[in-house]
């Protein structure tokens, strides 16, 4: 796990006037969206446990994909005198609003997993993954098993890549962007070999529709590099792939997260869900909480970025992950 200091703009103990100083009966709320998504569960699982641990009431509230309940829910959780907020946001646009309330409350905030900024540019402290770095695992992995499996020259195959993307989340195309870039340098596709598939709000239903529409455009595509901002999106794409008649054999898919590749690698066969890169999700709720109680009880400043690493893992080698034994 990497940290870096120097929050631009947003030095916490300037903004709220410092810690509270080894209070007792602190209360941290953690609004989240998409609660009932595998990754989410286990993130908040992930922020209780720790909130246990360190004797402090976490107050949680799923939002979905609702702004206006993200809001709402900050608003009140600022009204019943909470000590810190840590939010996962809906929608990265609110991100102004959240920290015009926060401030003029004098409570600190950490983001996590999409990072927010004030109205002037300045971000709020980042608890997550590095987008761009992890985009770019996808790639390399992609490109990887590219070359495992002797495809060959991808122009004569007819590949194509079906980058499933929320395309207004910049943390989702900081990781689809970034795959593409590397795809393109290492195998030397076009951007016109590139199908840009939205799939907002992310989850796997929604891929799977989004994809099986794709599909019925590009009959010329026999085969088929498929990454996504997650888990869901490729597992999503990998099936619609499947009722059309498309198999593993003409596919590659690499997700991010590794909440659904578990049980495509306990399968059998093997599927066109090739790989993920995986985050432990719960580090993530964790670390924010860890870190929000730190500043509160003893004025550690919180940093403004604190990376989660990510690792490929496959079918063939879990590298010892829980969920996949």
């Amino acid at each position: 796990m990497k940290t870096s200091t120097g929050i631009l703009g947003l030095t916490l103990a300037a903004v709220v006037g410092g810690p509270a100083m080894a209070q007792d009966n602190l209360t941290i709320a953690y609004i989240n969206k998409l609660e009932d998504a595998p990754w989410f569960v286990a993130e908040v699982a992930g922020a209780r446990a720790e909130a246990e641990a360190l004797g402090i009431t976490l107050a949680h509230q799923g939002v979905q994909t609702d702004s206006n309940k993200a809001i709402s829910a900050l608003d009140t959780n600022i009204a019943a005198g909470v000590d810190g907020v840590i939010i996962v946001v809906p929608d990265q646009s609110i991100g102004p609003a959240i920290l015009e309330r926060t401030v003029a409350a004098g409570i600190p905030v950490i983001a996590v997993d999409d990072g927010i900024m004030d109205a002037a540019g300045n971000p709020a402290p980042f608890v997550g993954f590095e987008a761009v770095l992890i985009g770019q695992q996808v790639g390399n992995a992609i490109a990887d098993f590219h070359g495992e499996l002797g495809w060959g020259n991808m122009a004569a195959e007819g590949t194509y890549i079906l980058s499933i993307e929320v395309q207004g989340l910049s943390v989702c195309m900081d990781r689809t962007d970034n795959a593409n870039a590397i795809l393109a340098e290492r195998l030397g596709l076009s951007e016109d070999r590139v199908i840009h598939i939205p799939y907002d709000p992310g989850t796997l239903d929604r891929a799977i529709a989004a994809t099986s529409q794709t599909l019925v455009a590009i009959p010329q595509a026999l085969r088929f590099l498929v990454h996504a901002c997650n888990d869901e999106g490729v597992t999503g794409a990998v099936r619609a792939l499947e009722q059309a008649g498309i198999g593993a054999d003409d596919t590659i898919g690499v997700g991010i997260g590794g909440q659904l590749a578990c049980e495509e690698f306990k399968k059998d066969e093997v599927t066109g869900f090739r790989g993920t890169i995986y985050v432990d999700s719960a580090i993530h709720g964790q670390t924010a909480v860890r870190l929000m109680h730190a500043f509160l009880t003893e004025g550690t400043e919180i940093p403004a970025r604190t990376i989660v690493d990510g690792i490929l893992i496959t079918k063939a080698d879990t590298r010892g992950v829980a969920e996949c034994q």
